[in-house]
């Protein structure tokens, strides 16, 4: 899933290095999109990938990908 956010992110202008860790590519959206305007989407892409982030580092690795990628199929990306 983080390859289809950076490529998201890429069309929406930001293009993310394929070595980000998702907390990087999370500072790095709050910076470039921080507008009014999307505010609510940028916070919901970065809460997302702060999720993504600590199941990454989970114990048990597996357990929330489904809801994961539920999620990630309705945020809201920056144009």
């Amino acid at each position: 899933r983080r390859s289809s956010a950076r490529a998201k992110l890429h069309r929406a202008g930001l293009p993310v290095p394929e070595s980000a860790p998702p907390r990087e590519i999370a500072r790095q959206v709050r910076e470039r999109f921080a507008g009014a305007a999307q505010a609510d989407a940028v916070r919901d892409i970065d809460d997302w990938l702060v999720r993504l982030e600590q199941q990454r580092y989970s114990a048990q690795p597996g357990q929330g990908l489904a809801a994961l990628r539920a999620d990630f199929a309705r945020l809201r990306w920056p144009r």
